[in-house]
C-alpha cells in the first residue's frame, strides 16, 4: 500500500525587522484613520494576538467580561480544544486592551465584545483579516498570515526560554507535539542549556586536580 508523505507543519512568524516595520505601518494607518475604524484599532489586535497568541476566532468571541484587569488575565472560553483557559496580560497587552475598551466604551456604550467589527457587531473571519493582508502585500512579506500572528507569539516566547509545557497550556493545545512545532534552539541556545548546570555540578567539582590535555 502505498503510504503518502505528509508535509511538514507550517509554522511562520514575524523576524525582527519585518516586526518593526509592521508595526511602523500599523502606527500610521492608526493616524490615517477614525479611531474605532476596523484599520484604526488594528495595530492593538496584533498587539493582543502576538502577546496571547489566541486564535483569531477566540479573539472574535471574546467579551469585556473575559478580560480581568484586576487580575490581569484573559479568560478564553468554547475554544477549538472545548475547553477554556487563562492567560496573564503582560504590561503592553494590559495597555492595549485599555485602550481598545476606551474606543468600544465611546463608540458602543452598550456592546460586550472586545474586538468587534466597525458597525459594533461580531467580526467576522475577514473583519480583521483584509486590512491585515492588504497592509502585509505593501510591506512585500512573504507568506504571512493573521494566523501567523499567533505563531509569532509562541516562537518569541520560546526564544525567550518559556518551558514548551507552559506554552502548551498558553496555546490551548491538547498535543504536545504541535505544541514542539515552535521550540527550535540553535547551537548558542543548547550551550547556554548545557552551560546553565555548571553553577549546581560545580557542589561536585574538586579544585586541586590538575587538567590534563585530552
Amino acid at each position: 500500500m502505498l503510504t503518502l508523505r505528509e508535509d511538514p507543519p507550517r509554522t511562520r512568524y514575524l523576524k525582527n525587522d519585518e516586526w518593526k516595520k509592521l508595526a511602523e505601518e500599523l502606527l500610521a494607518a492608526e493616524d490615517r484613520n477614525l479611531p474605532a475604524s476596523v484599520t484604526g484599532r488594528l495595530r492593538r489586535y496584533v498587539i493582543v494576538q502576538i502577546g496571547t497568541m489566541c486564535r483569531p476566532d477566540e479573539l472574535c468571541n471574546l467579551e469585556t467580561t473575559d478580560v480581568d484587569f484586576g487580575n490581569r488575565v484573559i479568560t478564553i472560553r468554547d475554544s477549538k480544544t472545548h475547553t477554556s483557559r487563562t492567560i496573564p496580560m503582560s504590561p503592553r497587552v494590559y495597555e492595549a486592551l485599555e485602550e481598545i475598551f476606551l474606543v468600544n466604551q465611546e463608540s458602543w456604550p452598550n456592546g460586550t465584545l472586545v474586538f468587534p467589527n466597525s458597525e459594533g457587531k461580531k467580526s467576522k473571519t475577514y473583519t480583521f483579516n483584509l486590512p491585515f493582508s492588504k497592509m502585509i502585500r505593501k510591506l512585500g512579506f512573504r507568506n504571512l498570515r493573521r494566523y501567523d500572528l499567533r505563531h509569532t507569539g509562541a516562537t518569541w516566547l520560546v526564544k525567550e526560554g518559556c518551558n514548551v509545557f507552559a506554552l502548551q497550556e498558553l496555546m490551548g493545545h491538547k498535543n504536545i507535539a504541535t505544541t514542539r512545532r515552535y521550540v527550535h534552539f540553535d547551537e548558542h541556545q543548547r550551550k547556554t542549556a548545557m552551560n546553565s548546570m555548571s553553577g549546581r555540578l560545580n557542589v561536585a567539582a574538586k579544585s586541586n586536580v590538575k587538567r590534563t590535555a585530552a
